[in-house]
């Protein structure tokens, strides 16, 4: 009997352990994903496509300005010219003589074309202050004037001291006549008479000479023969203007050794017969003598 209850009792755990085992086998089987056998095929440079290049939009150039088409149009290339030949800290001034020309020119075109074309409204409201010219305002036309201060500066490293005072002078008087008349005093014409006049003699071999001696001229007319509406003589009493006639008498007393002086006491001196007056004889005087002697 124990042997037979031994055999049974192997058996049946025998089975048992089969039926187990198929059981665990099953379970395991039916929880694991299949190994994935896909073969793999690595890419060669040959087999990769070329990328397409990226379509980028253009940018959008900026709208140049009126001053700005002008400077690109008729400036930039002398001045590149010059900055490539001019050596900085040495006297370039008859190199920059050239190129200031390119400058007056183009300054003299833009103002043509304003007016031929009558469309001011292309003038921009903007800074000017960094910019080769800026705007004035003439019997209420708007105009471009060279900024003188911005080139003085600009062109600093590459030009003589003379030079650049030459320019700052000009960027101070550029405004001296406005509608006919003057924006300054008769004494203060009078001053840069004076100042142009000891300017010429100081520097006899300067580049510009023959233009500081045309525009002191230009002075020198509007100081003796009045502008039309800055007159020597008042319209209305036909006498003589108290600012003119002050200012003549300080010139004849402070200014004696300018070449200028015998001009003046001549135009005083005539005056002074006629009490200052501006009559026939003495308008007569002015027009067909003195004027073409000494002003023209």
């Amino acid at each position: 009997m124990k042997i037979k209850y031994i055999v049974v009792t192997v058996i049946t755990m025998l089975v048992f352990g089969l039926l187990a085992g198929y059981y665990y086998s099953q379970n395991r089987s039916d929880n694991l994903e299949p190994a994935d056998t896909t073969v793999v095929q690595t890419e060669t440079a040959e087999d990769v496509p070329p990328e397409k290049p990226s379509e980028k939009k253009p940018k959008k150039q900026k709208k140049l300005s009126l001053d700005e088409k002008y400077y690109e149009t008729y400036i930039k290339k002398a001045n590149d010219a010059f900055l490539s030949k001019a050596v900085a800290g040495k006297n370039n001034d008859s190199e920059f003589y050239s190129l200031i020309k390119t400058y007056y020119k183009t300054t003299e075109k833009i103002n043509e074309d304003l007016f031929e074309k009558n469309n001011y409204d292309d003038i921009p409201d903007k800074d000017y202050r960094n910019c080769w010219v800026k705007v004035l305002a003439s019997e209420g036309a708007p105009y471009y004037v060279l900024n003188y201060s911005y080139l003085a500066n600009k062109y600093e490293p590459y030009i003589s001291q003379t030079y650049r005072d030459w320019l700052i002078f000009q960027g101070k008087t550029v405004h001296i006549v406005e509608d006919a008349g003057l924006t300054v005093t008769p004494d203060k014409l009078r001053e840069y008479i004076i100042y142009l006049e000891k300017f010429t003699k100081k520097n006899p071999d300067f580049v510009a000479l023959e233009d500081v001696k045309n525009m002191n001229f230009a002075f020198v007319n509007m100081y003796l023969a009045g502008l039309d509406n800055t007159p020597v003589f008042d319209w209305a009493s036909n006498t003589m203007n108290p600012e003119f006639k002050a200012s003549y008498e300080k010139f004849l007393k402070s200014n004696t050794d300018s070449q200028y002086y015998p001009t003046v006491k001549i135009m005083y001196e005539q005056a002074e017969k006629y009490r200052f007056v501006n009559t026939q004889k003495f308008e007569h005087w002015m027009i067909n003598e003195f004027i073409p002697k000494y002003l023209r």
